[in-house]
């Protein structure tokens, strides 16, 4: 007859004791799977109870307990280890800012000293070009002055004879004292003789249109007369 109720466990096993009907049910279901099934050894074969499986268990649970554990204290001295390399990193980022704000600005400096370099360099060949007209200008005048200074003393070397006619003039003269005196003489004589010429010349130019003007009379004179001469022809011709 089938069991009404479930059989009490009897504690052979253990707390690891299964009731009959479970433990049947189990065994017709690995009874029933030939493949992918780990079968239930049969009932003359030794096998591991319950206690040992439980104490197995224990162990195991003991070694993973353990092995977590070494794996905390492993995750604490990497998250240790990570702080100080975190630490070390923004250390170094920030010794990477101020390098880059430093350079940033060394380099910001650069290209304003390079514009202004740029600036000074344009104005300077500016000056450059100026410098090189005036300097060309220079050696035209300078040119110039070579040679009016060759002038000049090929024109000293002419009059030189007339410099030690006026210092024999001064050695044998009474009235003049040095050159200055001499040519201050000079000069008057000069100017009152360009008065003189222009004296002349005024008065030949007035002679000459005075002359002109009796001139012009006389010619007026002969062709009235010959006017009249002509006009008494003509009438008496008409009588």
């Amino acid at each position: 007859m089938p069991r009404v109720h479930p059989t009490t466990k009897l504690g052979v096993y253990g707390q690891y004791d299964l009731n009959p009907e479970k433990a049947v049910t189990l065994y017709t279901e690995s009874k029933l799977q030939n493949k992918f099934y780990i079968k239930t050894p049969n009932w003359d074969v030794a096998r591991l109870s319950f206690e040992l499986k439980g104490i197995q268990s224990n162990r195991e649970y003991e070694e993973v307990t353990k092995e977590q554990n070494r794996m905390r204290a492993h995750s604490y001295d990497q998250f240790r280890l990570n702080e100080k390399r975190l630490a070390n990193a923004e250390k170094l980022l920030r010794l990477l800012w101020d390098d880059f704000v430093e350079v940033n600005d060394f380099l910001k400096d650069c290209e304003a000293k390079e514009n202004e370099s740029y600036e000074t360099m344009d104005v300077e060949k500016k000056k450059q070009s100026h410098y090189n007209e005036e300097i060309g200008k220079l050696d035209s005048d300078l040119s110039f002055l070579n040679k009016f200074i060759h002038e000049y003393d090929k024109t000293v070397d002419e009059y030189k004879i007339f410099e030690e006619v006026l210092v024999q003039t001064i050695h044998t003269s009474v009235i003049f004292e040095n050159i200055n005196d001499l040519m201050k003489r000079c000069d008057s004589l000069h100017a009152h003789k360009f008065k003189i010429m222009l004296h002349h010349d005024f008065h030949l130019a007035q002679s000459n249109l005075n002359r002109e003007a009796e001139e012009n009379r006389a010619r007026s004179e002969e062709q009235r007369v010959a006017t009249n001469t002509t006009n008494m022809l003509v009438q008496r011709m008409l009588e």
